[in-house]
């Protein structure tokens, strides 16, 4: 699990807002294959989380042309 993934899990979007936008966090797995997007599902965050999360991830994956993991 890395800092994005527990940033997400904690609903704290200001940490995943400045991973992401400062930090450069990249989207990926984790060690059990869990993607953020699943971590924000997994631990029912706030709407304005889930929907940064998935609206970001989306972007990086289209971005680099990989395909978004499925929920």
């Amino acid at each position: 699990m890395n800092a994005l993934h527990i940033a997400v899990g904690t609903n704290n979007l200001l940490m995943v807002r400045y991973l992401v936008e400062q930090c450069g966090a990249r989207f990926t797995p984790d060690r059990s294959g869990r993607w953020p997007t699943v971590i924000a599902a997994e631990c029912e965050v706030d709407d304005v989380v889930g929907d940064y999360v998935v609206e970001t991830e989306a972007a990086q994956m289209q971005n680099t042309g990989k395909l978004a993991p499925s929920l």
